[in-house]
């Protein structure tokens, strides 16, 4: 009886407690069994983020800035201080005989015409040519002429007669010009029926011009090419320009001087010392 307890206790202890393996002997280990790895249930994604789009900024775009233009005051202001030169007529100014203006893109069209000198330039104070029309600049530049011309004949035919020089009683029947006097005390002197063939005589020649114009310009201009080239044609004619507006000045200062203390020569007794017995005996 006490072995067969002792045999059931050494067995129940051999099931506990492992063998040692014999010495050289692999060991082997025998893996023990894996047990199934809990089922893992994905959770649903996370919510989908859509981004929102930024609010789109459209740019303004910048104030348009428009340059005002410049006062009339510095345009004019400039204009005076530009240099100008004289520059030759054009070929269609010589041919048809009338200072004809020459447009260009400046402020003033005829800055550069004919009769544009000096430090003066183009002037035109009260702006009459100011809108640039090449029709009117021609007929003022034309009337311009025809009273630059009068005025030379007339401070010509002023200096001649206080002189005493006079035409021939043969010339004027029934009147001896030496007895009257010069100047506009000449106007109230002088007979009625004088006054009145002077004007007449004024009239024709005038209405002459008016009748041949072209054909006297024309003549006029051949002659003229015959002795200068056209470089120097158009000086003279720049020349006649300035010294018939020097004459329109010169007559009527000898008008008004002779009105003011019977002295239109004034200059003479001032800069000279040779004053003039002006109309002296009447």
């Amino acid at each position: 009886m006490r072995a067969i307890i002792l045999a059931l206790a050494f067995g129940s202890a051999s099931a506990f407690v492992a063998p040692r393996p014999a010495a050289g002997a692999k060991t082997v280990v025998e893996a023990a069994p894996a047990k199934a790895a809990p089922k893992v249930v994905a959770k649903a994604a996370a919510p989908k983020v859509v981004a929102k789009a930024a609010p789109k900024v459209v740019a303004k775009a910048a104030p348009k800035v428009v340059a005002k233009a410049a006062p009339a005051k510095i345009i004019k202001a400039v204009k005076k201080a530009a240099p100008v030169k004289i520059v030759r007529a054009p070929q269609s100014l010589l041919v048809s005989g009338v200072f004809s203006p020459v447009q260009t893109v400046e402020t003033n069209p005829f800055k550069d015409d004919i009769g544009a000198v000096g430090l003066m330039g183009f002037w035109d104070p009260a702006d009459l040519v100011k809108d640039g029309d090449p029709v009117k600049f021609a007929r003022l530049r034309a009337s311009e002429l025809k009273h630059g011309r009068i005025c030379q004949l007339a401070v010509l035919g002023h200096i001649t007669t206080t002189a005493g020089v006079r035409l021939d009683p043969f010339l004027t029947p029934g009147y001896d010009l030496k007895n009257f006097p010069t100047g506009l005390a000449a106007l109230s002197a002088l007979p009625a029926e004088v006054v009145f063939g002077t004007i007449l005589t004024i009239a024709l020649i005038e209405g002459g011009y008016a009748a041949r114009k072209d054909e006297i310009e024309a003549a006029q201009l051949a002659a003229s090419l015959k002795i200068w080239d056209e470089k120097t044609y158009a000086s003279k004619q720049a020349i006649e320009v300035n010294q018939g507006r020097a004459a329109m000045m010169g007559i009527l200062a000898l008008m008004v001087h002779e009105k003011l203390n019977n002295d239109p020569y004034i200059i003479n007794s001032l800069f000279f010392n040779a004053p003039v017995a002006f109309n002296a005996g009447f």
